[in-house]
C-alpha cells in the first residue's frame, strides 16, 4: 500500500476572523482551507546511505473558504470532497482526508455550542521527498516522524526501480528558449535579507548572494539559483535540478 504523502490538522479558531460576515444568522460553520507543499530534504552520505536534514515549507498554494449550515451534516461529505477536489488533491487520498476531516469537524462542533457561529482552520500539507547536495553533513540536522522517513524510503526504492526505464523513456531534452526566457528574475536588493530559500546554489554550490551577484533566477518550482547556472542547466536539461518539476520543451524534441 502506498503511503500517504498528504497530512493535515483542523483547528477550531474561537474567534471569528473580521472579514466573515458577522450579520449572518446563527448556526453557521465557517471553514478556511490551506495546502502548501512540504519538501522533506535528505542527502546520500560518502558510504552510500542516506540521511534526513530537514523540511522546506512553502506558503500556501491554493486556499478555500467555505460556509454551511451546521446542522447539515448529511452534506458535509460532499461539500468536504468538493473542496479537497479543487486544492487538486489526487482522487487515490481524497476519501481518507475527507472523512477524517469531517470527523474531525463534527467532533468540534459537538464540543460547542451548536447556536452560534463557528470557525475552523484546515492545513493540508503535500509532502515530497527530495534529495539535495551532501554538503550538509557537517550540519545540524532536524528529526524525522516514522511517516516521513517512509515516504522517503518509498521515493528512493521507486527511483530505483524505474532507473533504467528513466534512461529509456526520459531522455536529456533542453528547456524551450521561451521557457528559459521567461523565467522570473530576482532583485537581491529587493530581499531584504530573506534567505528562506537557502543560501547556497544547488547546481554550482557556491552561494547564492555575494558582492557580485545583483540578480537570481527563481524558476516556477520557485527554487532559485544563481542565473547562469540555472540557464546553462536548462539549455541541456527540463528539469529542475532539485525537485525534478518539468519544464516546456520544443515540440520537435
Amino acid at each position: 500500500m502506498v503511503r500517504n504523502p498528504y497530512c493535515w490538522t483542523i483547528e477550531h479558531q474561537k474567534d471569528l476572523p473580521e472579514n466573515d460576515d458577522q450579520n449572518l444568522s446563527k448556526g453557521k460553520l465557517f471553514i478556511l482551507c490551506g495546502i502548501r507543499k512540504v519538501y522533506l530534504n535528505y542527502y546520500f552520505t560518502q558510504d552510500g546511505n542516506w540521511r534526513f536534514y530537514d523540511r522546506t515549507y512553502f506558503i500556501y498554494e491554493n486556499t478555500r473558504r467555505l460556509c454551511f449550515d451546521i446542522e447539515e451534516h448529511e452534506t458535509w461529505s460532499s461539500k468536504f470532497s468538493q473542496m479537497v477536489e479543487s486544492l487538486y488533491v489526487p482522487l487515490m487520498y481524497q476519501q481518507e482526508m475527507v472523512q477524517d476531516i469531517k470527523d474531525k469537524a463534527l467532533l468540534i462542533v459537538q464540543e460547542n455550542d451548536t447556536s452560534k457561529n463557528m470557525s475552523i482552520i484546515i492545513d493540508i500539507a503535500h509532502r515530497i521527498p527530495q534529495t539535495i547536495a551532501n554538503i550538509y553533513q557537517g550540519h545540524d540536522h532536524e528529526e524525522a516522524n516514522e511517516d516521513e522517513l517512509g515516504l522517503i524510503e518509498e521515493q528512493i526504492a521507486m527511483d530505483l526501480m524505474t532507473l533504467d526505464e528513466t534512461r529509456v523513456f526520459m531522455p536529456v531534452v533542453p528547456t524551450s528558449k521561451d521557457a528559459i526566457e521567461g523565467l522570473e528574475k530576482v532583485k537581491v536588493e529587493t530581499l531584504n535579507g530573506d534567505m528562506s530559500f537557502g543560501e547556497t546554489c544547488m547546481i554550482c554550490l557556491g552561494k547564492l548572494i555575494t558582492n557580485d551577484i545583483v540578480e537570481l533566477t527563481r524558476m516556477h518550482c520557485k527554487h532559485v539559483f544563481h542565473g547562469d547556472c540555472i540557464i546553462q542547466w536548462l539549455e541541456i536539461n527540463h528539469v529542475c535540478p532539485l525537485c525534478r518539476f518539468r519544464m516546456p520543451i520544443d515540440k520537435e524534441n
